[in-house]
């Protein structure tokens, strides 16, 4: 009887509550869709763009994304400079940090043997008086970390 209720009782968990820690042997591609933006038009009102991230892994196991910046408020160069956030998908969650360690950091869990995936958006405040045209950010940085902290890309 006590061996049937802790068999019944490991079953309680999700799947994601039983997710190991990831080393950095066992990360293998970070792979972005939905990366290419529009041309920015000032006229036009701003509204987010989406943008998944794919994390493999060898094994199945959790881990934490978050996007560095090297200029805060984070901007894409063009024409002009343009101020954006990357946020965590549906909220004005921000992603972004500049130094250290993240305060905020959106969680992807992984299967054994194949990917997990987030979907974050990148959104820009309204009003602003830039160009228009293309713009991009080439120092943004997405890295990886694990549950205790430890940067795995």
């Amino acid at each position: 009887m006590i061996r049937a209720a802790a068999a019944f009782a490991a079953f309680a968990f999700s799947a994601s509550q039983c997710l190991a820690v990831c080393t950095t042997a066992e990360i293998g591609a970070i792979t972005f869709s939905g990366t290419t933006l529009p041309a920015y038009d000032p006229f036009t009102a701003p509204t987010p763009r989406l943008l998944t991230v794919n994390v493999g892994s060898t094994v199945a196991c959790s881990v934490e994304l978050a996007f560095q910046s090297t200029s805060n408020p984070a901007r894409m160069i063009g024409p002009g400079a343009l101020t954006y956030d990357v946020q965590v998908q549906g909220s004005a969650t921000s992603l972004l940090f500049g130094s250290g360690m993240p305060t905020t950091t959106t969680r992807i869990d992984i299967p054994a043997g194949n990917v997990g995936s987030a979907t974050v958006q990148i959104a820009r405040p309204p009003n602003q008086v830039v160009s228009s045209g293309p713009y991009g950010d080439a120092s943004l940085v997405a890295h990886i970390y694990d549950k205790t902290g430890t940067v795995l890309t």
